[in-house]
């Protein structure tokens, strides 16, 4: 079952190049994504500021975004 993302905290460790991503989630639980690589997080950090709504599905571990019409884009 898909969750609803209200809030995001960033951690990176550079001593030892890996972070987490700790979710809030809609139904009051929390959820954390290791990160592997600054490129990962960059994207994630991306999607989190710039999309929505964003979701979290923890049966697999994936965030993903609603669904977006092909073509649009910002101011369209």
């Amino acid at each position: 079952m898909y969750k609803e993302i209200k809030g995001y905290a960033f951690y990176w460790h550079a001593r030892n190049n890996e972070g987490t991503l700790h979710l809030q989630l809609a139904d009051g639980g929390h959820a954390q994504v290791l990160i592997d690589s600054p490129q990962e997080g960059l994207l994630l950090l991306d999607v989190l500021r710039n999309e929505g709504p964003v979701v979290f599905d923890p049966n697999h571990e994936m965030i993903m975004t609603g669904l977006e019409l092909v073509g649009e884009g910002e101011g369209d």
